[in-house]
C-alpha cells in the first residue's frame, strides 16, 4: 500500500515538472516512508554494525519507476535528509532486483550534519569524496567497487549512474547503513531523474571550436554566432557561458555571443543540474599588429664627412597586450598542516604563461622546498600517488617567518600553454611544514585559475595523500611569446652612424599569438656633392702620439683648404727615408 502510494506521489510531482524540465525528463519521487514503516535513518536506533537494521540489509527506501522509454537512461538522484554524523552513512542506490548497485557515498561529511538538496550527477567537476556537510550541490558517487560490511555485505558492481540499465522500470532501493551509533536522521525527499538521451544533453560530445577574433577595436570576438546541440524535442536549454546564464534557447537554436575575450571558453547547455554538456570555444586573436616605419630618407654629407649619424622611432600597436601578468591569491586561512600540497593551474588566457612565483604558507623555518609539475597529465587528480607522473622543477632553501604573509617559492620557468591545465606539487622535504585549509576552493583572475577544487594533502615525497585539502598562498604568472614586441630584422640600430651608399632598414612586430607585422624604409647617405679635386696640404702638422706610442695620420690633418668629399677616401703615405719626397712610400703610422 505504501509502496502505490509513492508511485502516485511520483507521477504527481512529474506532472508538474514536466513543463518546467523538458517534456522527456522524467522525476520519480521516492517514498520518505523506509521498508520497516518510518521516516528513520537508522530506522531503529542510533546504528552501529552489530544491530538491526544494519544486520537485516540497512534502512531501505524504495521508489517505484513506471513508463519509462527503453533508451531512458538515469542522470541523476536528489537526495535530502537529517543526520547527526554524516561520515556514519554508507548510501547505495540498488535499481530494481538488486541487479545493479552504485556507491553514492561512504563515510563522507565528518562530523557534519545532513544532506541538504545534494544531487548526484556523473558530469559534476566534484566527487562526494572529501567534500563539506550538508553536501548542498551537484557531485559525482563515489562509485567505488569495495565491498562493505556492516551486518551484511554490500558489494557494489557499477561506478556511475550512466552505468544502470537504460529504460528499467520497477522498484529502486536507496539503502543506508549507519556504521557508528549514537547518531540519528530523518528522510526528508529523494528522488531519480531520469531521460531520453535523444532528448537530452548529457551524454553529447560536442566539438571544440576555434573562433578567429578580427575586429582590431577589440581583443578577442564580438557577434559571435553559436548553435545549440540538436534534439529530437524541444527541451528549454540554458546556455551559459563561462558560468554566467546567457540565454535560454531550444535544440538547434543559433543565438549569438556578444563578446568573447581571446582564450578559451565554456559554453555550457544545461537542462538540469544533472542533463548537461560543455563545449569549448576558443577565441585566437586574428589581427596583426601595426608596425609603422619612418619615411625613406637622404642625407648629404658635409665636407671630409664619411657617414651621418640618423635616429629614428618604429611605432607598433596591437588590440591586445604585448604581454601581461597577475597573482591568482589563495587566502591563507589555514587550518591544518602536511609537508606538502597538490593543486591544478589551468590557464585560461590565449597566451602561453610562465608561473614566476609561488607564496605558500609555511611554518617558520628554514628548510628546502621542491617543486613539481606534471609531465603530461593536465591535473594532479589520479596521479598523487604516481611519482614517474611528475618533473621536478627545482629545489630551494627558504626561510620562513612563519604562516603568514607566504614565503617566496621561485616558479622555476613552468610553462602551462593556452587553454591548458598542469598540477603543481609544493613540498617541504622536511616534515609537515606547510599549511593547508580543509575543503575544497579555487580563485582565478580571467588568465589563471589556481584550483584546489579539489587539492591534496601529501606526505614527502608522494606519500598517502588527503584529499580536499586547499592551497594556501599565491601563485604569480606572465604571459610569454616567441620574440613578442619589435624586431629588427635588417639595417642598423636608430643613432648609428649610418655610411655612405644606402642601407635598407628593416623591422618586424609579432604579437603573443604569434601574429607579424613588417615594415621597412631607406637610408642614403651622400658624399659631399661637389669636392675639389686638387690636393692642397698643410704646411705644418703636429700629432700626438697615443699610450702606446704611435699615431696613424689622415687625410684631415694633412689636407687644408678643400672642401674634399670624405678623407676616408684618401691614402695617406710617407717617405721617412732621405732624400724625402721620393719614396719609398710607406703607411703613414709614427712611432717616437
Amino acid at each position: 500500500m505504501k509502496r502505490r502510494n509513492t508511485f502516485f506521489g511520483c507521477l504527481s510531482l512529474l506532472s508538474l515538472l514536466l513543463s518546467a524540465i523538458g517534456a522527456n525528463a522524467q522525476i520519480f519521487n521516492g517514498s520518505t516512508i523506509n521498508t520497516a514503516g518510518n521516516a528513520l535513518i537508522p530506522s531503529t536506533g542510533t546504528g552501529a554494525c552489530t544491530v538491526a537494521p544494519q544486520t537485516t540489509g540497512g534502512t531501505i527506501f524504495d521508489c517505484t519507476v513506471a513508463g519509462l522509454a527503453p533508451t531512458a537512461k538515469l542522470l541523476g538522484v536528489t537526495l535530502n535528509l537529517t543526520h547527526t554524523s554524516d561520515a556514519d552513512l554508507d548510501i547505495y542506490l540498488f535499481s530494481p532486483g538488486g541487479t545493479q548497485r552504485l556507491e553514492l557515498s561512504t563515510d563522507n561529511g565528518g562530523t557534519g550534519d545532513n544532506f541538504t538538496n545534494t544531487r548526484f550527477c556523473d558530469i559534476a567537476s566534484l566527487t562526494i569524496v572529501g567534500q563539506v556537510a550538508p553536501f548542498n550541490g551537484v557531485f559525482r558517487p563515489e562509485g567505488s567497487l569495495t565491498s562493505s560490511t556492516c551486518g551484511t555485505n554490500i558489494t557494489p558492481n557499477i561506478q556511475t549512474l550512466a552505468a544502470f540499465t537504460a529504460g528499467v522500470n520497477g522498484t529502486y532501493q536507496l539503502v543506508i547503513k549507519d556504521d557508528l551509533g549514537s547518531n540519528t536522521g530523518t528522510m526528508i525527499s529523494w528522488s531519480l531523474l531520469f531521460a531520453d538521451p535523444t532528448c537530452s544533453v548529457s551524454g553529447l560530445t560536442l566539438p571544440a571550436l576555434t573562433i578567429n577574433g578580427t575586429n582590431p577595436a577589440v581583443c578577442g570576438a564580438t557577434s559571435v554566432s553559436l548553435t545549440a546541440p540538436a534534439l529530437a524535442c524541444q527541451n528549454p536549454i540554458q546556455v551559459f557561458v563561462d558560468n554566467v546564464l546567457l540565454t535560454t534557447v531550444t535544440p538547434g537554436q543559433s543565438y549569438t555571443v556578444p563578446f568573447l575575450a581571446t582564450g578559451p571558453h565554456a559554453i555550457r547547455y544545461q537542462i538540469g543540474d544533472c542533463d548537461v554538456t560543455t563545449q569549448t570555444v576558443t577565441v585566437v586573436d586574428a589581427v596583426p599588429p601595426t608596425i609603422t616605419c619612418p619615411q625613406s630618407v637622404t642625407i648629404n654629407l658635409d665636407p671630409g664627412l664619411c657617414s651621418s649619424i640618423y635616429a629614428f622611432d618604429i611605432g607598433c600597436t596591437d588590440n591586445c597586450p604585448f604581454s601581461f601578468s597577475g597573482t591568482v591569491n589563495h587566502p591563507i586561512d589555514f587550518n591544518n598542516g602536511q609537508a606538502g600540497v597538490m593543486f591544478d593551474a589551468i590557464n585560461l588566457s590565449g597566451s602561453l604563461l610562465e608561473l614566476t612565483q609561488f607564496t605558500p604558507s609555511f611554518d617558520a623555518g628554514t628548510f628546502p622546498v621542491q617543486v613539481y609539475y606534471t609531465t603530461t597529465a593536465t591535473t594532479w587528480q589520479g596521479n598523487q600517488n604516481n611519482p614517474a607522473a611528475w618533473t621536478l622543477a627545482g629545489q630551494v632553501t627558504v626561510t620562513s617567518t612563519g604562516p603568514n604573509p607566504g614565503t617566496v617559492v621561485p616558479g622555476f620557468g613552468i610553462t602551462i600553454p593556452a587553454g591548458q591545465g598542469k598540477g603543481i606539487y609544493i613540498t617541504s622535504a622536511a616534515g609537515t611544514q606547510m599549511n593547508y585549509t580543509n575543503g575544497n576552493r579555487q580563485f582565478e583572475d580571467g588568465n589563471l585559475r589556481v584550483s584546489a577544487n579539489p587539492g591534496a594533502g601529501v606526505p614527502y615525497p608522494f606519500g598517502a595523500a588527503f584529499i580536499s585539502r586547499a592551497y594556501n598562498g599565491g601563485v604569480t604568472y606572465k604571459a610569454v611569446g616567441a620574440n613578442t614586441g619589435i624586431q629588427q630584422l635588417a639595417g642598423l640600430p636608430s643613432g648609428s652612424e649610418f655610411p655612405i651608399g644606402t642601407t635598407t632598414q628593416i623591422f618586424k612586430c609579432t604579437d603573443l599569438a604569434g601574429n607579424m607585422s613588417t615594415c621597412s624604409f631607406n637610408v642614403t647617405v651622400l658624399d659631399y656633392p661637389n669636392p675639389i679635386a686638387s690636393l692642397v696640404c698643410n704646411d705644418l702638422v703636429q700629432v700626438s702620439l697615443d699610450e702606446g706610442c704611435s699615431a696613424v695620420i689622415g687625410a684631415d690633418q694633412v689636407l687644408e683648404g678643400g672642401p674634399y668629399s670624405c678623407y676616408d677616401n684618401y691614402i695617406v703615405e710617407l717617405d721617412k727615408t732621405l732624400p724625402y719626397g721620393n719614396g719609398p712610400w710607406v703607411p703613414a703610422v709614427l712611432g717616437p
